[in-house]
């Protein structure tokens, strides 16, 4: 049995209350950006699809970069439970006592890690794909 960091837990919930926040920022402040943006986009006919593209890329990019950072995760993690052979592995911090696997128990645990991560970058190129072929649906 590994003991939980006594702080974590702490730190765990300000980030997800601070998440909380700038999300319901973004939401409840939609009007503030949406008109303005709306009018930037609109303002010179002959640029409107370029910057329609450049804010999809954006949007994109919001949507595809944390899955990518996460599957990094994913993998990093998986890598180190079969190295270590051991789940979770030594310095892990943890936010509740958590029973230790070891072994080759915690060896098919590391590869499951790394399966979950293929699929989320085999997700994360999907979206990707889906993007580029409505921003060519757009130019078209």
């Amino acid at each position: 049995m590994r003991p939980a960091d006594p702080g974590a837990r702490r730190k765990a919930l300000v980030a997800l209350g601070a998440a909380l926040v700038v999300g319901t920022a973004l939401i409840g402040g939609r009007s503030w950006y949406s008109e303005p943006l709306a009018a930037w986009l609109l303002e010179d006919p002959a640029l409107t699809q370029s910057r329609g593209r450049l804010l999809l890329l954006a949007t994109g990019a919001l949507l595809i970069l944390p899955l990518g950072l996460f599957a990094l995760y994913l993998w990093r993690l998986g890598s180190r439970v079969i190295r270590e052979r051991e789940f979770p592995p030594l310095g892990t911090i943890l936010l509740r006592d958590t029973e230790i696997i070891a072994g080759d128990a915690a060896v098919a645990h590391g590869r499951g890690l790394r399966a979950i991560a293929i699929v989320v970058v085999a997700a994360m190129l999907g979206m990707a794909f889906v993007l580029w072929r409505v921003a060519q649906l757009l130019t078209d």
